[in-house]
C-alpha cells in the first residue's frame, strides 16, 4: 500500500466529509478531488518540486500552495479553481499531519515517497495493511 492509499484509508472519509460539509462539494466530486489532489501533492514532493522540509515545517500549507498547480488540479478534477484552492487548504493540514505521524524525519518521508522499504513496512503495520 502506498502513502496515498494509506492516507486515504486513515483520513479520507473525514477530509471528504469536510469538503462536502464545509465547502459544498458533491460527495463523488469530493472523493475524486481528494484522491487526485493527494496524488499530485505526493508527486510534487517526491519529484523535488516541493521540499519535504518546507512542507513539514511551520509554513507547510503556504509552501504547498505556492508550488502546487491549482489550475491544473481544478481542470483535472472538474472543479472551479477557487474550489480547488479551498479544497487543498482544507485537506493540507490533515495530509501534513499524517506525514509527520508517519515519518520521523523529512529524509524518512522522502524515502517513503520514493518507495523506501523499511518505513513502508512500519506504516503498513501501523495502519493494518
Amino acid at each position: 500500500m502506498d502513502i496515498v492509499q494509506m492516507f486515504l484509508k486513515a483520513k479520507g472519509s473525514s477530509v471528504t466529509d469536510s469538503l462536502v460539509g464545509k465547502l459544498g462539494f458533491e460527495p463523488a466530486q469530493a472523493t475524486g478531488f481528494l484522491g487526485t489532489a493527494v496524488k499530485k501533492i505526493m508527486e510534487l514532493v517526491s519529484g523535488g518540486g516541493l521540499s519535504v522540509t518546507d512542507l513539514m515545517g511551520g509554513g507547510g500549507v503556504s509552501a504547498l500552495m505556492s508550488k502546487l498547480d491549482i489550475g491544473a488540479l481544478a481542470s483535472s478534477t472538474g472543479v472551479a479553481q477557487d474550489a480547488a484552492e479551498n479544497g487543498v487548504r482544507e485537506l493540507a493540514p490533515s495530509l501534513i499531519g499524517f506525514m509527520k505521524e508517519s515519518a520521523d524525519s523529512p529524509d524518512a518521508l522522502l524515502g517513503m515517497l520514493k518507495g523506501g522499504g523499511g518505513i513502508m513496512g512500519k506504516l503498513g503495520g501501523m495502519l493494518g495493511g
